[in-house]
């Protein structure tokens, strides 16, 4: 992919989040965001969000498999 492409799928990304938080004010009437949108803009940062995300559902996995095996045996 060349560097105009990532650029441009940089902007439409970018674009694409202010909508969204853009839409999503008009229906805030407490005047606080109760939708919270990230705004990744770089890859990097994207990067540890996923990785974040995908420890949080591994230890989920593992706490679930501990208790099962757990409450087996008994």
């Amino acid at each position: 992919m060349s560097d105009k492409n990532k650029a441009a799928k940089k902007g439409s990304a970018a674009k694409v989040c202010h909508f969204l938080k853009g839409f999503a004010s008009a229906f805030d009437i407490t005047g606080t965001a109760f939708i919270e949108i990230p705004d990744f803009s770089t890859g990097l940062q994207r990067d540890g969000q996923a990785l974040r995300q995908d420890w949080r559902r591994i230890g989920g996995d593992l706490r679930s498999a501990m208790n099962q095996v757990g409450h087996a045996g008994q």
